[in-house]
């Protein structure tokens, strides 16, 4: 599988209008980390790139991205060849799966008792 392949998938499964590699489409996937949030804090960005190297993870696919240190570093290294990718579909685009889980949970729980409804927010940016 390449991440090309990956993307398309998880956008189609995910209802995703779109998404951002960072890397080459062509990159075989054998590893993929889904991370949390990386936010661009130093010392918890140096720890997952270490972990990426450590692991031999593939692809990395954040919660959350602030495009500066993991990126830049996966950027670097898919440069230099090292078949590593980022693909990032958004914050709440994300989350909205496991909401959409939790209408179901929440209804089982309450025993129907009371009302949940899942209003999915969509996709804040418009893909050109």
């Amino acid at each position: 599988l390449t991440v090309g392949e990956l993307a398309e998938q998880i956008k189609r499964k995910g209802h995703f209008s779109g998404g951002k590699l960072t890397g080459n489409p062509e990159t075989e996937v054998s590893t993929v980390f889904l991370a949390e949030h990386i936010t661009g804090r130093d010392e918890k960005d140096k720890a997952l790139i270490r972990k990426i190297d450590e692991e031999q993870i593939d692809v990395i696919i954040p919660l959350e991205l602030v495009d500066y240190t993991v990126a830049e570093y996966i950027r670097d290294a898919s440069c230099a060849g090292f078949g590593k990718a980022l693909l990032s579909f958004g914050h709440f685009n994300t989350e909205e799966l496991g909401m959409s889980y939790l209408e179901q949970y929440f209804s089982f729980l309450f025993n129907g008792k009371v009302d949940v409804i899942f209003c999915p927010s969509a996709d804040m940016f418009q893909y050109l």
